[in-house]
């Protein structure tokens, strides 16, 4: 027979009001359809989403800036390379050389996050920064002045999209 305020080996202590409740694991209740992970995955959050989008729009960028040197009858050429003659810049390897760096950009800067969370967005601009500067038609065989400007301005649509973009949505900015 149990005597009145004994305690029993079945029960257990309720929590203490200070225990944070996010860190214990869930209960399961046969009417709550709910049975994911109590703290969401960290690229659910709106900071992970604009990556993508600040590709799409340094994309969508540089097509309307093709489409108007394109409309104002501007060639636009890139320099001569590997023994090829400069050729005129086509709207496809455009799409691929706004979109490759970037994605590569944005696993870098995930890597670093990773690996380096305290210093990930300092070294990811340093070498964001140094890709772009690095990428510009310092000499350009073959083409013209105007040219390698209004290239150089392709690669600082981008990077005025995408760079600004990541190191705002940096996970060490948002925690």
């Amino acid at each position: 027979m149990l005597r009145p305020g004994a305690p029993t080996s079945s029960c257990t202590p309720p929590c203490p009001p200070s225990a944070d409740r996010r860190l214990l694991p869930e209960r399961s209740n046969h009417h709550d359809r709910h049975s994911g992970p109590v703290h969401p995955h960290p690229t659910d959050s709106p900071g992970q989403l604009l990556r993508p989008v600040a590709i799409c729009v340094g994309l969508v960028a540089n097509h309307v800036y093709l489409s108007v040197l394109d409309h104002l009858g501007y060639d636009l050429k890139t320099p001569a390379e590997f023994g090829q003659p400069a050729r005129s810049v086509l709207v496809d390897l455009a799409s691929a050389f706004t979109v490759v760096p970037a994605l590569a950009g944005w696993g870098a800067l995930e890597l670093l996050e990773r690996f380096m969370p305290r210093r990930a967005v300092v070294t990811w601009t340093v070498l964001a920064l140094a890709v772009l500067i690095g990428g510009f038609p310092w000499t350009g065989a073959g083409i013209s002045t105007t040219d390698r400007i209004l290239l150089a301005q392709m690669q600082l649509i981008v990077g005025a999209a995408v760079i600004p973009t990541f190191v705002i949505s940096s996970r060490r900015r948002r925690s």
